[in-house]
């Protein structure tokens, strides 16, 4: 993310498109698993495996259970 223009613009550009995409491609680029919100259910998430399987659940206790 380094030399991609002064820190005062890209703050500028958190709400846009622009800034989603650079925090997705960050994500992205991340070890797996990774996390996104659940639609539609508060509290739940989905965790995303590094083969594509997705798991809908909670951390209770700061470990991840499935739930259903």
């Amino acid at each position: 993310m380094r030399g991609r223009g002064p820190l005062s613009e890209l703050l500028g550009t958190v709400g846009s498109e622009a800034g989603r995409r650079r925090v997705r491609v960050y994500l992205e680029r991340r070890p797996f698993p990774h996390y996104e919100t659940a639609p539609g259910d508060r509290g739940l998430l989905i965790r995303i495996e590094s083969d594509g399987t997705r798991t809908v659940g909670r951390f209770v206790d700061r470990r991840f259970e499935p739930v259903g």
